[in-house]
């Protein structure tokens, strides 16, 4: 993720809503990925991002409630299963706010499957977010933590 700026938020998850911090605690990465954020109250937080080259507006808030729909299977006969860890999925469209970035994998419930693991891009230049197990992903970040950060389709 070398030259990727990384934007610390609020991930309001019962509102299903991202949301910028006062002061918005940014950082850029530098060639090896390693970054440094200040600026924050520790807390449990999510990361959106720009690829590095990347020239999106941001907004204050993101509704994320269409990451949480449905579509219908690609595998219906298989159930509480993880779908994709062995295939390589292209971008698709998720919703007409978001698009999933390659090797996405999803969560089959029968007829309908979830997001399950993906780096997901607002509209056509971001922000990006990351989806593990079909939430947001959050960090728990005190005062001088170390945080591991990795985008899954990057």
């Amino acid at each position: 993720m070398a030259g990727a700026r990384l934007i610390l938020c609020e991930a309001i998850e019962d509102q299903c809503r991202i949301k910028l911090l006062a002061n918005v605690p940014t950082a850029t990465a530098d060639a090896a990925g390693r970054f440094t954020l200040h600026g924050y109250t520790p807390g449990r937080f999510t990361m959106i991002y720009l690829p590095a080259g990347a020239n999106a507006a941001v907004p204050n808030e993101i509704d994320t409630s269409p990451l949480e729909a449905v579509d219908k299977s690609l595998l219906p006969l298989m159930v509480r299963m993880e779908i994709g860890k062995d295939a390589h999925y292209e971008p698709r469209a998720w919703t007409r706010q978001f698009t999933l970035l390659k090797d996405h994998t999803f969560w089959s419930m029968g007829a309908q499957m979830k997001i399950w693991n993906a780096t997901v891009r607002r509209g056509a230049q971001g922000p990006y977010l990351e989806l593990r197990r079909g939430r947001l992903m959050l960090c728990d970040l005190a005062e001088k933590s170390e945080v591991k950060f990795d985008a899954w389709s990057y």
